[in-house]
């Protein structure tokens, strides 16, 4: 997952490409030449390809949103949730024990899968009408797909003698994260469902009208199909909101089920207008609603995680590096760690992504984040690079920020402002501050004794 994002967000270029690159891949799933997963659940499920046509359709535009087009660990789990879910509704317990194999990879790559993977053994325990045997079998065949992925991490990383660190950064700390980042469970519904859901919105609508209608539905397997979309958006939702949600990228979890519910909707709405004038207005609202993210990603586009502006932030730091100057690194405060790879400064604190630093988060070892973000500043890093935290605002810590804002101002020139509307700056240590920066206090305690993991 690490690779592919790698490769979408730093070799290609443009919308358009990364559309025909990442997107179709996704809806490919891994299907190859084969529909998609949306399509293929759209025609089993449903018994009508067109539901899932109209909801890759969708799919392929409503996934740009929200961040989407940098190819997030969310997108990329995505063909493994449904091509899981997809099998493990069938009755044989390979293709089961396949499906849960597939949960399992989608898990390895984003924690909250989890809960697609208790829905996938509900599937399992209540689909068919096969016999508490047979039930059985094929739940422990979908235990034993799913477990197999994590099971190989956990070999591999035992044998390099790094299991420890594998269980504390994958289960312990997102452990963590569900129950102390500094957003309540309320404001995690608020920021999410209130705040961000609004790139989401037609499709909201759009499965909350098929969810309201279900009636329509006379084939009872249909109906049942339509229950199981409603209950993985339940499932999802419950991981976004159980994370609290500090990023707008988690509500991209949604999308898939959405997606489905709207082009449900969509299918049998059409079916039932038999006025030509109907079929016109409801064809137009359908195009708007296709289209209705457009705004939100061109906006997230020009944003400080674009890659363009990624590539000019980091062209500034290669062109002021030639020039001597003091202090020596870069500290990317919230922004993208990928900058140490496109510019060659070395990170100066012991967190690759040092945002964390800035919301409630528990760190490891006992460290105290205003300690670490004093002794990363004492490094004296040539440059820094922070980035507008609106966007993020719903774990940052303000006391955390201010600290980092008020050490910018005593220490570091503003040297660059990047991006449509200013959300990027760059700044370099100004002459003779690195002494005073190496003088500012150091950390007492348990947090002091901690090694940098650089090798400094």
């Amino acid at each position: 997952g690490l690779l592919i994002n790698f490769k979408v967000s730093f070799l290609h270029k443009g919308l358009k490409r990364v559309i025909l690159t990442r997107q179709l891949a996704v809806l490919g799933g891994l299907g190859g030449p084969r529909p998609g997963a949306l399509c293929a659940i759209g025609r089993e499920w449903f018994g009508d390809l067109r539901v899932g046509a109209a909801a890759a359709v969708l799919f392929a535009i409503y996934s740009l949103a929200e961040d989407g087009a940098r190819g997030p660990a969310i997108v990329l789990a995505a063909p493994f949730i449904a091509w899981g879910l997809l099998l493990a509704r069938r009755p044989q317990a390979l293709h089961v024990g396949m499906g849960g194999l597939l949960i399992g990879c989608g898990a390895m790559i984003l924690q909250s899968v989890a809960f697609e993977a208790a829905l996938a053994c509900g599937i399992v325990c209540v689909a068919g009408r096969a016999g508490l045997a047979q039930r059985a079998r094929r739940l422990l065949a979908l235990a034993l797909g799913g477990l197999a992925p994590a099971l190989g991490f956990g070999v591999a990383f035992h044998m390099q003698g790094a299991f420890a660190d594998l269980w504390e950064t994958v289960v312990v700390v997102a452990l963590q994260r569900s129950t102390d980042h500094g957003v309540s469970f309320w404001d995690g519904v608020a920021q999410n469902f209130r705040i961000r859901s609004r790139p989401f919105l037609p499709i909201f609508v759009g499965a909350l009208l098929m969810a309201a209608e279900r009636a329509w539905l006379t084939d009872a397997r249909q109906r049942a199909s339509a229950l199981i979309v409603l209950a993985w958006f339940v499932f999802a939702a419950a991981g976004v909101l159980v994370q609290r949600a500090a990023y707008t990228t988690y509500l991209l979890a949604l999308v898939s089920p959405l997606c489905l519910g709207a082009g449900l909707f969509a299918v049998h709405a059409m079916d039932r207008l038999r006025a030509p004038l109907q079929r016109i207005c409801f064809r137009a609202a359908a195009i708007l609603a296709a289209i209705y993210p457009a705004y939100w990603i061109a906006l997230e586009m020009s944003w400080g995680y674009s890659i363009g502006v990624l590539r000019e932030a980091a062209q500034v730091i290669v062109e002021r590096a030639r020039a001597p100057g003091e202090g020596a690194g870069l500290y990317a405060v919230d922004y993208e760690p990928s900058l140490h790879l496109l510019t060659g400064q070395r990170p100066v604190s012991r967190f690759i992504f040092s945002m964390h630093m800035h919301c409630g988060f528990v760190l490891p070892d006992g460290i105290d984040a205003r300690e670490e973000i004093l002794r990363t500043f004492a490094r004296a890093p040539r440059f820094v690079v922070r980035r507008d935290e609106t966007r993020y605002g719903a774990c940052i810590r303000p006391a955390l920020s201010a600290l980092v804002y008020a050490t910018l101002d005593d220490h570091y020139e503003l040297v660059r402002v990047l991006g449509r509307i200013g959300e990027v700056r760059v700044y370099e240590l100004r002459e003779g501050m690195a002494a005073r920066l190496r003088a500012l206090p150091a950390s007492a305690g348990k947090a002091a004794s901690v090694g940098y993991a650089h090798g400094e």
